[in-house]
């Protein structure tokens, strides 16, 4: 196991919380040149901090493996179709002022694939939630009275 660097440094030996904390901790070691603050520290008490990590399990196999710091980590995380699926899932929730359901199934596939076909460009991630059949054509909503 990868021993927890600063002041708390100790190995994750319960096997009760080794098998969360494998994956949680391989992906934070990235951010590990940034202290508590968010300051970027290439040393910590005279040794270069070690900033190698690893995505593991993460359901896409281009997510998956092994990286160097937060910006190669985030490169590969803007890269990946399940974020572009899960921001497009959030800003249609958004847009449409709720969780969607089974009746905005073609929209919202529709969306995600407008999107992903953009390569992630943000423009056409809002011009698809406006052009989307639920968005256009929704159903009148009761007024509280």
């Amino acid at each position: 196991m990868r021993v927890f660097s600063g002041a708390g440094s100790r190995k994750v030996e319960s096997p009760d919380c080794a098998g969360c904390h494998i994956a949680i901790d391989s992906v934070g070691f990235g951010f590990e040149r940034y202290d508590q603050f968010g300051r970027y520290r290439p040393v910590e008490n005279g040794l270069d901090v070690d900033q190698s990590g690893q995505m593991i399990e993460s359901c896409d196999a281009n997510l998956d493996g092994a990286f160097a710091g937060a910006a190669e980590l985030a490169q590969r995380i803007s890269r990946s179709s399940l974020t572009r699926d899960c921001l497009a899932t959030q800003w249609y929730r958004y847009a449409m002022g709720r969780i969607e359901d089974a009746n905005d199934r073609c929209s919202l596939d529709g969306v995600k694939q407008r999107f992903n076909d953009a390569n992630g460009q943000f423009r056409e991630l809002l011009v698809a939630i406006a052009l989307s059949e639920s968005f256009r054509y929704r159903a009148a909503q009761e007024v509280a009275p």
